[in-house]
Protein backbone atom coordinates (compact mmCIF):
# COMPACT_ATOMS: atom_id res chain seq x y z
CA UNK A 1 0.00 0.00 0.00
CA UNK A 2 1.31 3.17 -0.88
CA UNK A 3 1.32 6.03 1.44
CA UNK A 4 -0.94 8.96 0.35
CA UNK A 5 -0.13 11.39 3.09
CA UNK A 6 3.24 13.28 3.41
CA UNK A 7 4.54 14.66 6.35
CA UNK A 8 3.71 17.69 7.60
CA UNK A 9 5.14 20.53 10.38
CA UNK A 10 2.89 21.07 12.96
CA UNK A 11 4.39 23.81 13.84
CA UNK A 12 4.13 25.53 10.14
CA UNK A 13 0.44 24.70 10.13
CA UNK A 14 -0.04 25.88 13.70
CA UNK A 15 1.91 29.56 12.52
CA UNK A 16 -0.37 29.42 9.24
CA UNK A 17 -3.31 29.36 11.13
CA UNK A 18 -2.50 31.91 13.80
CA UNK A 19 -2.27 34.03 11.18
CA UNK A 20 -5.11 33.24 9.16
CA UNK A 21 -7.73 30.77 10.42
CA UNK A 22 -7.63 28.01 8.47
CA UNK A 23 -4.70 28.19 6.01
CA UNK A 24 -2.99 25.91 8.32
CA UNK A 25 -6.00 23.27 7.77
CA UNK A 26 -5.87 23.91 3.92
CA UNK A 27 -1.29 23.12 4.48
CA UNK A 28 -2.73 20.01 6.26
CA UNK A 29 -5.07 18.69 3.56
CA UNK A 30 -8.54 19.72 5.27
CA UNK A 31 -10.29 21.75 2.34
CA UNK A 32 -13.49 21.63 4.16
CA UNK A 33 -12.08 22.30 7.31
CA UNK A 34 -9.87 24.90 6.31
CA UNK A 35 -12.44 27.11 4.34
CA UNK A 36 -14.75 26.95 7.52
CA UNK A 37 -11.95 28.19 9.72
CA UNK A 38 -11.55 30.79 7.22
CA UNK A 39 -14.80 32.34 6.97
CA UNK A 40 -15.08 32.34 10.64
CA UNK A 41 -12.05 34.28 11.04
CA UNK A 42 -13.33 36.65 8.44
CA UNK A 43 -16.20 37.03 10.13
CA UNK A 44 -14.31 37.70 13.38
CA UNK A 45 -12.07 40.21 12.29
CA UNK A 46 -14.37 42.78 13.30
CA UNK A 47 -13.67 41.91 16.58
CA UNK A 48 -9.71 41.97 17.04
CA UNK A 49 -10.21 39.90 20.69
CA UNK A 50 -12.58 37.66 18.77
CA UNK A 51 -10.04 37.24 16.05
CA UNK A 52 -7.22 36.90 18.02
CA UNK A 53 -9.09 33.91 20.33
CA UNK A 54 -9.99 32.18 16.87
CA UNK A 55 -6.58 32.51 16.31
CA UNK A 56 -5.69 30.34 18.18
CA UNK A 57 -7.92 28.03 18.40
CA UNK A 58 -7.66 27.52 14.37
CA UNK A 59 -3.88 27.32 15.43
CA UNK A 60 -4.43 24.17 17.63
CA UNK A 61 -6.33 22.57 15.36
CA UNK A 62 -3.87 22.79 12.43
CA UNK A 63 -1.01 21.49 15.15
CA UNK A 64 -3.10 18.57 16.07
CA UNK A 65 -4.15 17.78 12.63
CA UNK A 66 -0.50 18.05 11.50
CA UNK A 67 0.23 15.77 14.39
CA UNK A 68 -2.33 12.91 13.92
CA UNK A 69 -0.87 12.89 9.42
CA UNK A 70 2.42 12.53 10.80
CA UNK A 71 1.62 9.67 13.43
CA UNK A 72 -1.07 7.68 10.81
CA UNK A 73 2.18 8.18 8.40
CA UNK A 74 4.72 6.28 10.82
CA UNK A 75 1.70 3.53 11.92
CA UNK A 76 1.91 2.64 8.16
CA UNK A 77 5.61 2.50 7.93
CA UNK A 78 5.65 0.34 11.44
CA UNK A 79 3.01 -1.77 9.64
CA UNK A 80 4.38 -2.22 6.33
CA UNK A 81 7.90 -2.71 7.81
CA UNK A 82 5.97 -5.30 10.18
CA UNK A 83 4.53 -6.79 6.93
CA UNK A 84 8.20 -7.00 4.80
CA UNK A 85 9.35 -8.87 7.66
CA UNK A 86 6.34 -11.74 7.28
CA UNK A 87 6.79 -12.16 3.51
CA UNK A 88 7.68 -15.18 2.27
CA UNK A 89 9.55 -15.58 -1.02
CA UNK A 90 8.14 -18.69 -2.94
CA UNK A 91 8.36 -21.90 -0.83
CA UNK A 92 11.26 -20.49 1.34
CA UNK A 93 10.13 -19.72 4.86
CA UNK A 94 12.11 -16.68 6.82
CA UNK A 95 14.53 -18.16 9.05
CA UNK A 96 14.88 -16.53 12.50
CA UNK A 97 18.27 -14.62 12.27
CA UNK A 98 18.90 -13.03 15.27
CA UNK A 99 18.21 -13.73 19.42
CA UNK A 100 16.27 -11.06 21.50
CA UNK A 101 16.85 -11.16 24.85
CA UNK A 102 13.39 -10.25 26.50
CA UNK A 103 15.05 -7.55 29.41
CA UNK A 104 16.49 -5.79 26.28
CA UNK A 105 12.74 -5.92 25.14
CA UNK A 106 11.56 -5.22 28.30
CA UNK A 107 13.80 -2.36 29.09
CA UNK A 108 13.15 -0.64 26.05
CA UNK A 109 9.60 -0.79 26.27
CA UNK A 110 10.19 0.74 30.24
CA UNK A 111 12.45 3.57 28.94
CA UNK A 112 10.03 4.57 26.13
CA UNK A 113 7.36 4.32 28.44
CA UNK A 114 8.87 6.94 31.18
CA UNK A 115 9.74 9.20 28.74
CA UNK A 116 6.14 9.43 27.97
CA UNK A 117 5.09 9.41 31.71
CA UNK A 118 7.72 12.49 31.81
CA UNK A 119 5.87 13.93 28.97
CA UNK A 120 9.02 13.91 27.48
CA UNK A 121 7.22 11.74 24.04
CA UNK A 122 3.75 13.07 23.41
CA UNK A 123 1.03 9.78 23.34
CA UNK A 124 1.48 9.64 19.91
CA UNK A 125 5.02 9.24 20.25
CA UNK A 126 4.71 6.71 22.46
CA UNK A 127 2.57 4.62 20.55
CA UNK A 128 4.75 5.07 17.77
CA UNK A 129 7.77 4.09 19.56
CA UNK A 130 6.09 1.14 21.38
CA UNK A 131 4.88 -0.42 17.95
CA UNK A 132 8.67 -0.33 16.77
CA UNK A 133 9.84 -1.96 19.70
CA UNK A 134 6.89 -4.70 19.61
CA UNK A 135 7.75 -5.27 15.87
CA UNK A 136 11.05 -5.65 16.45
CA UNK A 137 9.67 -9.01 17.77
CA UNK A 138 9.20 -10.48 13.98
CA UNK A 139 11.54 -12.86 12.33
CA UNK A 140 13.37 -13.27 15.75
CA UNK A 141 14.60 -15.84 17.95
CA UNK A 142 13.59 -15.80 21.50
CA UNK A 143 16.19 -16.19 24.21
CA UNK A 144 13.71 -18.11 26.03
CA UNK A 145 10.37 -20.02 25.69
CA UNK A 146 7.58 -18.34 24.26
CA UNK A 147 5.97 -18.88 27.87
CA UNK A 148 8.13 -17.40 29.82
CA UNK A 149 8.27 -14.63 27.69
CA UNK A 150 5.05 -13.68 27.66
CA UNK A 151 4.95 -14.19 31.54
CA UNK A 152 7.51 -11.86 31.56
CA UNK A 153 5.11 -9.67 30.29
CA UNK A 154 2.64 -9.68 33.36
CA UNK A 155 4.19 -6.81 35.07
CA UNK A 156 4.22 -4.62 31.92
CA UNK A 157 0.25 -5.33 31.70
CA UNK A 158 -0.01 -4.38 34.83
CA UNK A 159 1.91 -1.57 35.02
CA UNK A 160 -0.23 -0.58 32.03
CA UNK A 161 2.54 -0.49 30.02
CA UNK A 162 1.36 -2.96 27.20
CA UNK A 163 -2.46 -3.48 26.80
CA UNK A 164 -4.15 -6.66 25.53
CA UNK A 165 -4.09 -5.58 21.99
CA UNK A 166 0.14 -4.96 22.85
CA UNK A 167 -0.36 -8.40 24.00
CA UNK A 168 -2.26 -10.25 21.21
CA UNK A 169 0.31 -8.63 18.85
CA UNK A 170 3.57 -10.04 20.53
CA UNK A 171 1.56 -13.03 21.23
CA UNK A 172 1.20 -13.19 17.23
CA UNK A 173 4.52 -12.46 16.74
CA UNK A 174 6.23 -15.03 18.82
CA UNK A 175 3.80 -17.75 18.75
Amino acid sequence: MENSLNRKEPWLAAILSLFIGGVGQIYCGKIGRGIIFLIIDLILWFTIIGALVWGIVAAVDAYNIAKDINYKIDIEKVNNDYDNHLEVKGSEQLQPTVEIKIDNFIDDLKKTYKLYALQIYSEDEYRSKKDVIINTLANKKLSCSSIDFLTSLVELKEQKILNVEDINKIKMLII
